[in-house]
């Protein structure tokens, strides 16, 4: 990521799922590969920073532990050319007044300029499916020793028909393209991030690390993220739909105009959800009956890992 390869430690597991902010300031130390690592508020979890000199972008959120393990992993040293392993800055939260409470943070919501109207046209979703190949083959030979393909359709899926390109709303909500190159990706990360206590073994592997409970504390930051980049695009929606088994679905009293089809679709879901991909389509509603087929042509790809 950013430049820098990683060297194979437990954060791995963590990096596909967590969110972070992008502090403003911290404790810069140059590392392997021609990379700079910046640690900061460090209270429960420190923010990281990782990029080239110069081009620090949001890595991601871990325990002081963690990235004392993560300096020393990237062969980081201080600015006075100190090799380090055990210096992430921690700041003590400061002391609050007996009866006092803390201010959580603010959602930044982004609402529509008017509220939705009715109308009276309609839009048909269908899906056309997926297939889904994959292969195993030999390192050694090169030959394929299984193979398969997986058949499906896009049923029980949550899609919302937005008054504008979904990015622009995320975009005006706060939400920044991140470490995953788009909103979008960001909000994706984000609900990713509250899957990671569901991880198998994570919270075993976690807890033997001597990071009990980081799983669930990470999980409840990314779904505070996730739930608050959500409430924009609900704001935006002029009405939502869950496809049945069957992969349809009908919007009903719609006025014409312009608008934008926007949901995620995931392959698996169990014990999470990957494979996915989301349709972000600009959609002409025309008097009367409408109909649009969901397919991958004109999906994108969610990576896997994210």
């Amino acid at each position: 990521m950013h430049g820098c390869t990683l060297k194979g430690t437990w954060l791995l597991a963590l990096a596909a799922a967590l969110s972070a902010q992008a502090p403003k300031t911290g404790v810069v130390y140059d590392c392997d590969e021609n990379t700079q690592i910046r640690i900061t508020r460090c209270e429960k979890l420190c923010d990281v920073e990782l990029g080239l000199p110069g081009q620090l972008k949001p890595y991601m959120s871990m325990s002081v532990a963690g990235a004392n393990a993560f300096l020393k992993s990237q062969g980081c040293k201080d600015a006075g050319g100190k090799a380090v392993g055990a210096a992430a800055p921690v700041r003590k939260p400061s002391a609050t007044p007996a009866g006092s409470t803390v201010a959580a943070p603010v959602c930044k919501v982004d609402l529509p300029a008017q509220a939705p109207r009715r109308g009276t046209s309609t839009l048909a979703l269908s899906g056309a499916g997926y297939v889904y190949s994959w292969s195993t083959t030999n390192k050694k030979t090169g030959e394929v020793v299984d193979s398969g393909a997986e058949r499906g359709n896009f049923s029980d899926t949550e899609l919302f028909l937005l008054d504008d390109d979904a990015e622009r709303i995320l975009q005006r909500a706060g939400v920044e393209p991140g470490i995953m190159g788009s909103r979008i990706g960001m909000l994706s990360f984000f609900d990713g991030g509250t899957q990671v206590e569901n991880f198998p073994m994570l919270n075993q592997v976690a807890a033997l690390l001597g990071h009990e409970g980081m799983t669930q504390e990470i999980s409840k930051g990314a779904r505070d993220d996730y739930e608050c980049a959500m409430r924009s695009i609900r704001a935006h929606s002029a009405a939502s739909v869950t496809t049945d088994a069957n992969a349809q679905a009908v919007f009903t009293n719609l006025p014409q105009g312009t608008y934008y089809l926007f949901g995620r679709f995931y392959r698996m879901r169990k014990p999470v959800r990957r494979g996915g991909m989301y349709w972000n389509l600009r959609t002409e509603i025309k008097p009367g009956a409408n109909r649009l087929v969901l397919s991958v042509s004109n999906a994108s790809e969610e990576k896997e890992g994210r």
